[in-house]
Formats: C-alpha cells, structure tokens, sequence
C-alpha cells in the first residue's frame, strides 16, 4: 500500500496541490505521453480480474497506446472517422483505446451501459461507428441485433475474450508488422491533429425524443482538465476509486485529471463490490453523485438504531451534530471540541466504512442535500460539490481548498477561464474555454443554446451567494406552475423526500392542477428489514409490500412530516406507491442518476391523470 501523506487538520487531511505538469498538454493523447516521461515505470490503472487486482504501469499504457495506433492506420482508419465503447464496467483497456485511436483523429462515441436498443441503433447510425468496442460476450449478446444491422460498422473488438470476436490485443500485436512504416506515419498524423479538431461525441440522455450528441474538441477538455487539476488536491503519491461508468463526461474528465497528475487509479469490479473494494484498497479520493453519499449515510444511521443504552446515545449525539456545522466552515470551539471526541468515539469507525484514508470527495451530476453535505464535512469526510454539464467539458464551477473557496450548499465559485452570469430570469449561462462546439449534425439546436452574445444556456436556474459561490435552484424547464399561479421546484421537494430512509425516489407532479402530487418508489431493502423486525418474514414482493397497510401508514407519515418543512403551496396532497424500480438499465435514469422527468411523466400519465378525477 502506498503511505497516506496528508496533513491532518481537524480529522481530515488538508493536500496541498501539486504543480502543473512540464511537458505541453494540448490534446487528450499528450497524457499518456507526460505519464510516461514524468511517472516512469509507476502503476497508474488498475482492474480486478480472476479475483487479483492486476496493474498497468505507465510504460505499459504508453506502449498500448502508440501499438493500437499504428494497428489502426494500417487498418486504413483514418482522421474523423469514429469509434465506440460500450462496457459495463469500467476496465483501463478503455483509456488504451480511446487514447490508442484518438491520437490518429478519430472521434470517441461512449456508450453508457444499458443504454436502450432503440438509442443504440440511433446513434451508432447517426455517427457511422467503424469500430466497436464491447465489454464481454454478454454485451454481444444483449445488443447483437442492433449491432449487426450497423452497415458502417467494419470491425467489433471486445475487452474479454469471446468466440468468434478480435480480442482488443490483437491491434496491440498486429501494429508490429510492419512496426517502422507505420510507426513513421503514427508520428506524422499525431502532429496533424490540432486541439480544435473534434475528439469526442457524447450523446446526452434527452428528456424527449432521440438524444443529443455534443461534439467536444481536445481543447474543450484539456481546459477543463487543466483548470480542475489545479484545484484537486490528490497527486501521484495517491490512488482513487473509480466506479462511476467513464462514458459519463464527469467520471471522464475525472479519470483524465487523475492521470495527468499520476494518481493510480482502481476501477471498481462492479457498482455492487464497490464498498469491498473501498476496503481492499484503501483509496484516498472518489468521485461520487449524491445518491450514494445519501446512501452511506442511511447506512450510518441504521448502523447506530441497532445499538442500545450509552452507546447508543453517544452515537446518534455524534451524527446530529451536523445540524450545527456552519457552511462557511467558521465552527466555534465547543462545535469543534465535540467534533473531536467524536471523531475518535465513532467518526473514526465511520471513516473506515470507506477504507479510513478518503481526504478528497468529487460529487457532481445532480444536487446535493445541505444536510448531507454537512453530515460527511463533520465526520471528516470532505465532499466538493462542482456543477457543469457535458456541453461544458463538464466542469463551470467547484468547491475547492482552501476552505475559504468551499461554501457548503453551492456549486462553488467559477473554475479559472470560466465566467458565468445570470439571465434576467435566474438562467445560469457561461462563457469559456470548455463550452461545446456544437451538437452533432444539429445546426438549429446548436443555435437556440447561445444567446446573441454567444453566452451558453443551461438551463438551470442559479443564484449567487457572497456574489461568487453559484447555488443552483432548479431546472428551468422543469419548473411548473399550480393552477392557483404558484411555481413548484419538483427538485426541491424530491430531494427532502430521498433523505427519508423509506423511500428510494420519488416523481413530483402538478402542473396547472390544484396541488402537487407525488409518486414514490420504496426503499424495499430498508422496508423488508423494517418488516422482519415486526415479524413480517413473508412478505418480500414489491407488489405485494406497497399493499400492506403499515408500509402505507408509515410512508404516509413521512409525507406529512416533510409536508411541514414545506411551503403551503408545496405540500403534496396526494400519493401513489410503485413497485417499479427506476434504473438507468430501464431507461428511467439518466446516466447521473438523475430523473428523466418527462420520460416518467408520460410513463405514469394515467396514474398521474387518475390523482385529479
């Protein structure tokens, strides 16, 4: 293991950042060029395979790198044709390739896992892949109708080994024949590939119709990547955790930033082992949404309802102290003196829950609860919530050291390079080095994201605190109205409802009705175990829990204890219990876990139609 080197400061650890790399970094393939001259020999990417973590060093990726681009030249693959990835977990063989092809000018396509069919064969289509890149024969199997109706598609590689399909090593081993021909003409179309020139197209989830793919360029992301290095304090003398899936432009960028400052990286076996693997490896830094921070603190919770007498008590005076930590970090010494005793009475065993070394927490992709962000800053968990979108490359603003630029309940200030102001109506719009070229073959819609003066909608709603720290308030076009003229911020209202240990996700609903209404998904792993206490071992189907009466008299009793923290206007009169489960697989989540409210809209529209007769 390599030796935790923080400074310790009030229970967590205070990194200082490093410099910025020697060599010029202008296009996302000079990374693995500044690894190999900067970290030589050092292990940078790292999988579990066969139940042994296996390690690549940098020498190793700087090899795969350079043989798969002469592999694909002699192929006969050439500048702007495009590639696509599609894992379901994240392996280093994808940054060998995605690294590999994009130093000969082709363009990256990521694909999430369990993205639909129908999106699928969309966007294979629209952007003419001519290879793909699968993660293992289940994946063939999933998508292979799809895949095989793709008349552009030349070649499939996958990452294991499956009958009939190239192994990813064969690129590796064809580049070597003949190695000088090609290795010549590797070096003449690298220089050719300037930072304007397109690297990447990331299509977004889309909350109606097909989904947009946004066209980024090397410079795109290489501002971002440097901007956001400066202000990660993790280094090469640290590893991370990454689970978060890499075609997601925010696990991207992280994993890039990541590299460039030689931090090793552990991909995660799976989102399931993710806790395991925290433990075996003992990271120093992840990048997290928001759902699993509020799921690790369920977890926290329900830890402590199992203890009794003193030890109980200490425990839960320890984990509501954060109802006091202050957001601009200014604690007064008696807050301090009890963060202390409990730090060494129960934060620290909380802390190991995550492997007992985490100093650096990246959350992004949705909002984030005030109280939870409080909740890990107090245990000594530090989180940096940053805001941006894949149009931005992602990052516009972020939480960053020192403490006086974190302000808890906001975004942060502006990264460098960025400005970003608000519209007359609260839309936050942004100017700078990272926003989009345009969206892909969509002139119109590229059009209609900029104002007259060339500032980028987001389209969501801001305001500024102290004049620099961005707050988000909402989604602009996810605001709606009652019939009585009162606007509803269903984001607002869904995130107090997702802190309650009962529920899992909820859909609020209303517009241009009476009062708001809400769908709820259960949490049925926190109820099952609820029920078993109760001596209710039998029931165990979905259907059949949202039918018994005390699950619906005590999820009742959450609605009307939150109703409370809510204005009169807010306050949910109706409620309506699902047994379906929300997953980005079923297309109800976008690949951050946000909700696709219009797509579940029109999917619960009778229901929702039903609440109003």
């Amino acid at each position: 293991m390599i030796p935790f080197t923080g400074k310790i400061t009030e229970n967590f650890c205070i990194l200082r950042t490093t410099q910025a790399p020697a060599m010029k970094i202008s296009r996302l393939f000079d990374i693995p060029d500044h690894l190999q001259a900067d970290f030589p020999h050092k292990d940078i990417l790292a999988w579990k395979n066969f139940g042994r973590w296996k390690r690549y060093d940098t020498d190793t990726y700087y090899r795969y790198v350079k043989s798969i681009g002469r592999a694909a030249l002699k192929k006969g693959f050439r500048k702007g044709d495009t590639f696509a990835t599609l894992i379901r977990n994240n392996r280093p063989e994808w940054n060998f390739v995605d690294m590999g092809l994009m130093q000969i000018g082709m363009i990256h396509v990521p694909l999430h896992p369990g993205i639909s069919t129908g999106n699928l064969r969309y966007i294979l289509s629209k952007t003419e892949v001519k290879i793909l890149f699968v993660h293992d024969r289940k994946t063939l199997e999933q998508y292979k109708e799809v895949i095989h109706d793709i008349p552009s598609l030349k070649i499939i590689y996958s990452f294991s080994r499956v009958r009939r399909i190239s192994h990813w090593r064969v690129l590796v081993s064809e580049s070597r024949k003949p190695e000088k021909q090609f290795a010549g003409m590797l070096d003449i179309v690298r220089k050719s590939i300037k930072p304007e020139d397109p690297a990447t197209i990331v299509f977004t989830s889309g909350t109606t119709g097909n989904p947009k793919g946004v066209v980024l360029s090397h410079a795109n992301l290489v501002s971002n990547i440097l901007a956001s290095s400066g202000l990660q304090p993790l280094d090469h003398r640290h590893r991370v955790l990454s689970f978060l899936p890499l075609s997601h432009i925010y696990e991207r960028t992280s994993n890039y930033v990541f590299q460039l400052k030689g931090t090793t990286i552990y991909y995660a076996e799976s989102y399931l082992h993710v806790r395991d693997n925290l433990q075996e490896i003992r990271p120093h830094g992840i990048t997290v949404v928001p759902r699993f921070l509020e799921k690790i603190e369920d977890a926290v919770i329900a830890r402590g309802q199992k203890l009794k007498g003193i030890q109980g008590r200490i425990y839960f005076r320890a984990i509501q102290l954060h109802l006091y930590y202050r957001s601009n970090h200014r604690n007064n010494v008696f807050f301090r003196l009890k963060q202390f005793i409990f730090g060494v009475l129960v934060y620290r065993k909380i802390r190991k829950m995550l492997g007992g070394n985490i100093c650096f927490i990246g959350c992004g992709g949705a909002p984030l609860s005030l109280l939870t962000e409080k909740f890990f800053w107090t245990i000594g968990l530090p989180v940096f919530q940053g805001y941006g979108l894949t149009e931005t490359s992602p990052l516009i603003a972020l939480n960053h050291l020192p403490k006086e630029n974190v302000r808890l309940g906001t975004v942060g200030p502006a990264i460098p390079g960025v400005r970003i102001k608000l519209a007359q109506d609260g839309e936050i719009l942004a100017k700078g080095p990272g926003i989009m070229k345009h969206y892909y073959r969509d002139e119109a819609f590229t059009r209609n994201t900029f104002d007259h003066e060339g500032w980028f909608r987001t389209g969501d709603l801001g305001r500024f605190i102290d004049e620099r720290f961005l707050k988000i308030t909402g989604r602009k076009k996810e605001l709606f109205k009652t019939s009585y003229g009162k606007y509803i911020v269903p984001q607002v209202i869904e995130g107090k409802f997702r802190r309650s240990p009962f529920i899992s996700n909820s859909l609020v609903f209303g517009e241009g009705q009476k009062f708001p209404g809400i769908i709820i998904q259960p949490d049925f792993t926190y109820i099952r175990n609820w029920l078993r206490e109760q001596g209710r071992y039998a029931v165990s189907e979905r259907a059949k829990i949202i039918l018994l009466p005390e699950v619906r008299k005590q999820i009742e009793k959450e609605v009307e204890r939150i109703n409370r923290t809510l204005d009169e206007h807010e306050r949910i009169r109706k409620l309506h219990l699902i047994p379906d489960l929300w997953t980005i697989a079923s297309g109800d989540l976008s690949a951050s876990y946000k909700l696709k409210r219009h797509h579940l809209i029109n999917r619960y529209r009778k229901l929702i139609e039903k609440t109003y007769l």
